[in-house]
């Protein structure tokens, strides 16, 4: 006997793709006699007979869709609302009468289906792929094949339409051409109906035009697996070559905006990139079952798993209570995927076979038996399927499982598998989500609407002997370099045959402080019996003033370094040195510098023999900047000594004048830095000929071993400041201080107003990147991120860029990230615990600071501390010795780094290389390859053209019954085809 209010009823609707499937394929027996619901299948027009459109009134399409309301109205105010009981054939007595649950695509008609169901579950779909929901017109061609075929006129389609209405209707099913017939945005097609889907899917639910009922939602974890992976793919895997072509080809099926704008040729691989970022594998790798496995997430992240999160949001945030999960469980019985590889996760489809309970009554092959395990899961799904139904929450009775409510701010999903466990970032891939719910539709309509854009490149160069360089190496503005050798460091002991290893130490202080004489590397010389010569350079406007033309051109402190190079070689023989055993060590600017000295052409070639770069490198833009940016500098500079700005000779004489304490106490602040100095003189042969990262790329680097680096949070102590060391971030302050970073490096779009608002699409990658998802508003979290930004983009990326290059040069590459805290009392006096390794703290153990340096208030060092830098002085001095690290006195294991096996370890108490787990690889590709290709579109769109356009008509829901339930003079005779 039913219950008082009637048994919970699960109106069903088939899958197919519009175009196949029926409503007699289910058999729901085992949920309705186990779980004591009804279920009613119903059936509905299919293909051309159900979708098709002439993009007017003639047929505005839908049919389909009005059927299946059609339906959910009769089953709703006829069958329902009867209170006499029947007992249909081999069906157990049931009053039909109660609650509707609703499986399908789509329920935004808010006239057509509004108050018919009351429950929704949606199974590996959703409207919210914009390929589901089409604009009419994009049908035009199938209309022409449809014409062509049945010997119709194609225009005016009120005769196509007549036409098609006299073909018999099983010719019509047998011959109209294969067309992918679907849903269709419908406003104002009609007069005579109201649209169904009045507009776009997403644009409906943004503007929040969806019925607020309790929802399920989910996908599988492989779902078009078994038609993306056939032949060799599904046993050997993909290419690389095939990978980039699928996933291209993919992504540009779905582009058809652009191909009718010749203007736009090529907009598309913006697209494509951003694609590639997220789906290509980093570190890169050719295993083609790797490859294979990111494309097959790359086709259900795309088309499933992020439109059924994205409407999941979209019902949570009306209030409506959501349940959302992804079926990861695969049938144990011998047979279920017979011949399929055990790789393969859950194809499309093959939740439904626990859902309906098949492993109760379905045949497998060969006469197997379904597996008791099966038999139990099928117990649990249907049970959590039917409680939905009934009450609105899968887990009200019969089963012990924790399944969360979906909500925007903590979108938790089941992970359907032997666990039953609530997602986290290990098991569900949040970053897909985020990219093409929010990160993609942002690029792809910057692309639309990017037309007209000019890309404009320039090089060039010139050729001047080095021997011409002579007058401006040692000396500018009349200041004779007095200190080029600062000091000079050795150990007493009698040298080796060889002579000691030596280090030319270059000092970091953004060009323009720091000195040559702060250095004390007594206990590195000491313990580890090298010679340390720290080199002094020009530094601020003495060393880095360039008037972008041959009076000053720039450099000028790159060129002290590297005479100061040349000496050391030709002298250190008399320190006992080895000049053939010279490596060039730098922190931050040393390190930009020593990255320069190692793409200088002839300057600085054979003058060091190994590098070791300490938190900078010139691959880094702002780094290396054209000359002409200096130009307001030059501006403040000539105000402030009262000189002419132009002729630039007036203003070097000028300067010349200034006394150097005066110059170097009044000068204004300006940022001198290196600059690009091809073609500003005929005197001097340009230190910096092109950008570095093109230099890099041409290959012109010298090959050397290479040890470089950087500590876990370089920047923390100058961007976590006041409150933000002590509370965190706002979300607010998190936009601003984030946006003004990137903003400020985008100063080639301020000139042209035609691109005004190009920086939004630059922001919106590194804020896909950055801004946490799930979103949150936690201050602490949104700090690690702003402090994880700054590392990331500024050194960690360069870094490991440079890296890249040497390796492909076949130099011996030795890459850290310094994550080592000193445990010492008052090394880090005031500043918080979660505060990490700041920018400058390694060199404390590279110099060994625990054995001689004093702390605060008479503190001691800690034991650990001493030990610690032992190992970090022996691992510094190897290299310098031997080009090897690890070649003595250590036990650790240090692997080379790679472009293909791109490794560096991580220096904290474990020593251990670095994986995805301790690395975030994601944010290197994003620097390095990504992000450039952003910023070059988004400075080469000018002149773009932003169209979009929305019209509705209103047209009362009466006026709709001629069509609801015929068309092609088709009668609607199996609109319930079970119950």
């Amino acid at each position: 006997p039913p219950p008082p209010d009637g048994y919970a009823v699960i109106a069903w609707l088939h899958g197919g793709d519009f175009s196949s499937g029926s409503a007699t394929e289910l058999n729901p027996f085992q949920l309705v006699l186990k779980q004591k619901v009804i279920v009613v299948s119903i059936a509905y027009r299919l293909g051309i007979f159900g979708f098709l459109t002439t993009a007017d009134g003639e047929a505005p399409g839908n049919f389909g869709l009005m059927d299946q309301s059609a339906a959910l109205l009769w089953v709703k105010a006829e069958y329902l609302s009867s209170s006499v009981a029947m007992r249909p054939p081999s069906q157990p007595w049931g009053m039909l009468r109660g609650r509707l649950v609703l499986d399908f695509i789509s329920f935004f008609g808010l006239y057509w289906s509004e108050g018919l169901f009351t429950r929704a579950i949606m199974m590996s779909g959703s409207p919210l792929l914009e390929t589901n929901v089409r604009e009419a017109k994009a049908y035009g061609s199938a209309l022409d094949r449809t014409a062509k075929t049945f010997g119709c006129f194609r225009r005016p389609t009120s005769k196509l339409i007549n036409c098609l209405r006299n073909v018999p209707a099983q010719i019509l099913a047998d011959s109209a051409p294969v067309n992918d017939w679907g849903p269709v945005i419908d406003d104002g097609l009609s007069n005579q109906t109201t649209p169904f889907v009045p507009d776009a899917p997403k644009a409906l639910v943004e503007r929040g035009q969806i019925h607020k009922v309790p929802l399920m939602i989910g996908f599988t974890d492989m779902e078009e697996v078994l038609e993306l992976a056939v032949g060799d793919i599904l046993t050997e895997g993909i290419s690389s070559e095939m990978y980039d072509t699928l996933l291209g080809d993919m992504v540009l099926n779905e582009l058809s905006q652009f191909e009718s704008n010749d203007s736009c040729a090529g907009n598309n691989q913006i697209v494509i990139d951003a694609v590639n970022f997220v789906y290509k594998p980093y570190p890169p790798t050719m295993e083609p079952t790797v490859l294979r496995k990111r494309f097959i997430d790359f086709s259900t992240e795309k088309k499933f798993a992020a439109p059924a999160i994205s409407l999941a949001a979209a019902m949570s945030q009306k209030k409506g209570d959501v349940f959302a999960y992804r079926f990861d469980m695969k049938a144990r019985s011998a047979g279920v995927l017979e011949g399929v590889p055990e790789w393969v996760g859950v194809p499309h489809g093959f939740d439904a076979l626990f859902v309906w309970g098949l492993p109760y009554w379905a045949q497998l092959p060969s006469g197997a038996q379904w597996d008791r395990a099966d038999k139990q899961i099928a117990e649990i799904i249907m049970t959590l399927w039917a409680n939905f139904a009934k009450f609105g929450n899968p887990t009200e009775m019969g089963v012990y499982i924790k399944w969360e409510k979906f909500t925007a701010d903590s979108p938790g999903i089941l992970i359907v598998d032997r666990a039953f466990n609530m997602s986290d970032r290990s098991n569900m891939n949040y970053g897909s989500v985020q990219f093409w719910n929010e990160y993609y539709p942002k690029v792809v309509t910057f692309a639309s609407q990017c037309c007209n854009a000019t890309n404009v490149a320039a090089s060039w160069h010139t050729d001047i002997p080095r021997e011409a360089t002579g007058i401006l190496l040692l000396a500018h503005f009349g200041i004779f370099l007095a200190t080029l050798i600062a000091r000079t460091y050795k150990s007493a002991a009698p040298p080796p045959p060889d002579g000691y290893a030596v280090i030319a130490w270059l000092h970091g202080g953004d060009f323009s402080s720091g000195s040559a004489t702060e250095l004390n590397p007594f206990q590195l010389v000491l313990k580890q019996k090298v010679i340390v010569v720290s080199i002094a350079y020009r530094l601020g406007i003495f060393g880095f003033l360039t008037t972008a033309d041959g009076e000053a051109p720039g450099n000028f402190g790159l060129m002290d370094q590297s005479a100061a190079l040349l000496w050391v070689k030709r002298n250190i023989k008399l320190f006992g040195g080895n000049e053939a055993s010279i490596t060039a060590m730098g922190h931050a600017s040393g390190a930009i510098s020593v990255g320069l000295h190692l793409i200088s052409g002839d300057w600085s070639e054979g003058l060091f023999t190994r590098a070791i770069m300490m938190s900078g490198s010139p691959l880094l833009e702002t780094n290396v900047r054209e000359a002409k940016a200096y130009g307001s500098a030059l501006d403040r500079t000539a105000k402030t000594f009262g000189c002419f700005r132009r002729p630039t000779s007036k203003l070097i004489n000028c300067l010349r004048n200034v006394p150097a304490q005066i110059l170097a106490d009044s000068a204004p602040v300006n940022d001198w830095g290196p600059v690009i100095d091809d073609g500003l003189s005929n005197q001097t042969t340009p230190f910096v000929p092109d950008a570095p990262k093109a230099l890099v790329e041409r290959g012109q680097i010298h090959k050397v071993p290479l040890m470089i680096g950087f500590t876990d949070m370089e920047k923390v102590l100058e961007l976590a400041v006041g409150d933000i060391l002590t509370e965190g971030i706002s979300s607010e302050m998190y936009d601003t201080l984030l946006g003004d970073m990137v903003l400020n490096e985008l100063s080639q779009f301020e000139s042209n107003d035609s691109c005004a608002g190009n920086n939004q699409i630059v922001i919106d990658a590194v804020n896909f990147l950055y801004k946490p998802y799930p979103p949150t508003m936690e201050p602490t979290v949104l700090r690690k991120r702003f402090i994880d930004f700054s590392t990331e983009k500024k050194f960690a990326a360069p870094a490991i860029s440079l890296a890249a290059a040497m390796s492909q040069k076949k130099g011996d590459v030795f890459a850290y990230r310094f994550d080592m805290k000193a445990r010492s009392a008052g090394v880090l006096e005031g500043v918080p615990e979660w505060v990490g390794v700041p920018h400058g703290f390694d060199a404390l153990f590279v110099w060994g600071l625990p054995y001689w340096a004093q702390l605060p208030s008479g503190a001691q060092w800690d034991r650990a501390d001493k030990q610690i830098a032992e190992i970090i002085m022996t691992l510094w001095a190897n290299f310098a010795k031997f080009g090897n690290p690890t070649e003595m006195g250590v036990y650790i294991k240090w692997e080379k780094f790679t472009a293909d096996s791109p490794g560096i370890l991580i220096v904290d108490r474990a020593f251990n290389m670095s994986d995805r787990s301790n690395m975030n690889y994601g944010s290197v590709q994003f620097w390095n390859e990504y992000y450039p290709k952003v910023v070059t579109f988004a400075s080469q769109c000018c002149n773009a053209t932003n169209v979009a356009a929305s019209w509705h008509t209103d047209i009362p829901r009466e006026a709709t019954g001629i069509l609801l339930l015929a068309h092609f003079g088709i009668f609607l005779a199996t609109l319930i085809a079970r119950t």
